[in-house]
């Protein structure tokens, strides 16, 4: 009998939130906005990463991967980028002689010692004695080709010499079509690269990934708030926790979680407020066809508490929520 009463109670309060909320009533559309329009590419949940697996093998970044997972239904495509020693931009994670291993390949000399290769080098070897490796001007053709794919690069320096050259690269290869820029979207990993990127080309709009970044949860909030063109943060499993990821909804600012590889975690982060997901081969249609365990009474009722607590303190104490 008094566990009845609770769930009484319980609904009854559920209720008056729902009724009560913005984020739940008629408003809700109008307080899930950003304060300006979100790019188109943000209405795609997952990104390929690496340009997504192929044949079971990650992190090939490879012609025939992309073309694979376009076919599969991805549109964003994370792509690590690496300067080669004649200054071009080459798809790679990085030079380490490890890699050699992994991707198949048999390192020439400059690869044994971690040094970069040129370019015809880099383009020379085929990853898993199949796979073709891009420079960046190959994924520009790409973005000709496929009028609907985004690319969102992975530089993994910070040093804003290397930065600016590195995007300095991107703009040189793009000088004839510029517009074509409007279809790369460059992660940063903390607010001084930012600033090194947007001193060679301003970029219609960014991801702030977080793994490298020395920001605490309220200093990044208070960045992405007054960039309006950083339109989504990314963050590994270890950072995202459900109060950050709701006070970035809160914020207007997308939320993706690498790499995750496992719809039931990503139904999970998608009922805390994560909005997407790196991954290497979960697809769109596995994702919509996950069935979401239903959410308890009481988890609804907190979750509609914390919501409406959060947007009370934020008509209340505009700055003091971030």
């Amino acid at each position: 009998m008094k566990r009845s009463s609770a769930l009484l109670l319980a609904l009854s309060l559920l209720t008056f939130a729902i009724a009560a909320s913005p984020t739940y009533g008629p408003s809700a559309t109008l307080a899930a906005q950003s304060p300006l329009t979100d790019p188109e590419w943000t209405r795609h949940r997952l990104v390929a990463h690496g340009m997504g697996e192929i044949s079971g093998y990650t992190y090939t970044n490879t012609l025939e991967a992309f073309k694979s997972n376009y076919a599969d239904g991805y549109r964003l495509f994370e792509v690590d980028l690496q300067l080669t020693a004649d200054g071009y931009l080459v798809t790679r994670h990085d030079w380490q002689p490890y890699l050699y291993g992994l991707l198949g390949q048999i390192p020439p000399e400059a690869g044994r010692r971690g040094l970069p290769l040129t370019r015809a080098e880099a383009l020379s070897l085929l990853v898993h004695h199949a796979y073709q490796t891009l420079d960046f001007e190959g994924l520009l053709n790409l973005l000709r080709q496929y009028p609907d794919a985004v690319f969102i690069t992975d530089t993994k320096d910070t040093d804003p010499a290397i930065v600016r050259r590195q995007f300095r690269a991107m703009k040189e290869a793009a000088e004839h079509e510029p517009e074509l820029l409007s279809r790369v979207v460059p992660q940063f990993y903390d607010q001084t690269m930012y600033a090194a990127i947007e001193s060679v080309h301003k970029f219609d709009s960014y991801i702030y990934t977080l793994y490298m970044s020395p920001d605490t949860e309220s200093q990044t909030l208070s960045f992405v708030r007054d960039h309006p063109r950083v339109a989504a943060v990314t963050m590994p499993e270890s950072m995202a926790q459900a109060d950050f990821l709701q006070r970035l909804e809160q914020a207007g600012v997308h939320a993706y979680i690498h790499t995750i590889n496992d719809t039931a975690a990503m139904i999970r982060y998608m009922d805390q407020g994560a909005h997407g997901f790196y991954t290497d081969r979960i697809n769109e249609r596995q994702l919509a066809s996950a069935k979401a365990p239903p959410p308890s009474y009481w988890t609804l009722l907190a979750k509609a508490a914390r919501q409406i607590y959060a947007e009370r303190a934020a008509s209340l104490w505009p700055q003091a929520w971030f």
